[in-house]
């Protein structure tokens, strides 16, 4: 797909605001009384219950319904690639770089390509991220955003007193509900990584989770403050090269909008 007009207003037409009807589900349930309900905080999935399509966005592969259900922030569920403000010519590049990744993404083809987002705080890294959910989204692409300091803090909680263990093997990993929902879309975002010191069992899961999507050919959009030379050390070796590998790489500079209009 050509860089284009067409191309960044890409998602752009999506509702903000969750499906009023089914929640963002795509789907309606009607229970029976032999029905059981697994309520967690991805899905209403109702055992044995009959469902048919939400009249409103049109069932579980629309394009929202799959936004509903990538776990955008509220923050962040306005954020278009056609409203980034790039305002200097850098950001103006950073967007051009973007765009080139969207459009050479082939996801009927057995491959697939990473995209590092990295630069100061403020500068629009997670708006991107935020953009290309909305983009992939509108291709019929499933996507789940990730705030990595988040995630371990979940895994903890649910691995419970088992956390500490050193998970050499990947025997019953996957049946992890966290896990398996970083593991099933084709696209995640992993937002700010590096944000927070990592411990080796905080190491330990991010590389088994990102070597088994890499090995399926799921990819990643990553975004971090961390300098590029620092990859490594803080990341260490074996994941920073698993996330780099295949990878665009976009330095994002720019001011901090954050603190736009502020004075001293």
């Amino acid at each position: 797909m050509p860089i284009s007009a067409e191309l960044i207003e890409l998602g752009s037409h999506l509702s903000n605001e969750p499906c009023q009807k089914c929640g963002g589900a795509g789907q309606l349930y009607e229970p029976d009384e032999s029905s059981d309900i697994d309520d967690d905080d991805d899905d209403l999935i109702w055992d044995g219950a009959s469902s048919t399509p939400c009249p409103v966005c049109h069932g579980r592969g629309s394009s929202l319904a799959l936004f509903n259900k990538s776990h955008v922030p509220t923050k962040y569920r306005n954020a278009k690639l056609v409203n980034f403000e790039a305002g200097t010519s850098k950001l103006r590049a950073t967007l051009a770089e973007v765009l080139q990744y969207l459009g050479g993404m082939e996801w009927q083809q057995p491959t697939y390509r990473n995209l590092l987002l990295y630069g100061p705080v403020g500068t629009g890294k997670t708006h991107l991220a935020c953009g290309l959910i909305r983009a992939f989204c509108e291709l019929r692409v499933t996507t789940r955003f990730v705030v990595v300091p988040a995630l371990f803090d979940r895994l903890r909680s649910s691995f419970g007193d088992q956390h500490h263990r050193d998970y050499e093997s990947y025997e019953g990993y996957e049946d992890d509900d966290v896990i398996r929902q970083i593991l099933k879309p084709d696209v995640v975002v992993l937002d700010d990584i590096g944000a927070a010191p990592l411990s080796d069992w905080d190491k330990g899961q991010l590389y088994k989770i990102i070597n088994k999507r890499g090995n399926d050919l799921h990819p990643f959009v990553w975004t971090t403050n961390l300098e590029f030379d620092a990859f490594d050390k803080v990341l260490e070796s074996r994941i920073a090269s698993r996330l780099l590998e295949n990878c665009r790489v976009v330095h994002v500079e720019g001011p901090d909008y954050r603190r736009r209009g502020m004075k001293p």
